[in-house]
């Protein structure tokens, strides 16, 4: 995976980038070992759908943190330090579920080298809107010679 070098002057407001994920049962059977939240809703299909869900439902950290995954990796990706992250989870993401995360450009600031972006996360296959947040990036300062 090619990790993009944006600085702060590559990015204009209004600009977005995106990510395409499919979560499996086995991505979130590793989150959950890895964080240690194995809630059933997480992990118990049976437990999930009892309480009124579809299945298991995939944990919204994990969601965030492909938002991560776009903000440190592409957009603006090397340079990116996450000081903030905002969101809000509008409706489950289940197992075999493709989500799109999307991040826009809201403010950029080359003064203070840092921007604000709208993050919105959606159902890739039916557009519906999954979770919405706004993060805060800094811009690691470029390396001195």
């Amino acid at each position: 995976m090619e990790i993009r070098k944006l600085t702060v002057n590559d990015i204009r407001k209004g600009q977005k980038d995106s990510l395409e994920v499919h979560i499996d049962a086995d991505t979130v059977d590793r989150f959950a070992a890895v964080s240690g939240d194995v809630s059933p809703l997480h992990m118990n299909d049976g437990f999930a759908r009892d309480k009124g869900f579809d299945g298991r439902v995939v944990h919204g950290v994990l969601i965030s943190a492909f938002v991560s995954q776009v903000l440190g990796v592409r957009f603006p990706g090397e340079s990116c330090l996450l000081q903030s992250l905002n969101m809000k989870y509008l409706e489950p993401v289940y197992i075999n579920d493709h989500i799109r995360v999307v991040v826009e450009c809201d403010q950029i600031s080359a003064a203070v080298n840092s921007m604000t972006v709208s993050v919105q996360v959606e159902n890739a296959r039916t557009g519906s809107v999954k979770a919405r947040g706004k993060a805060q990036v800094g811009f690691l300062p470029e390396k001195r010679t």
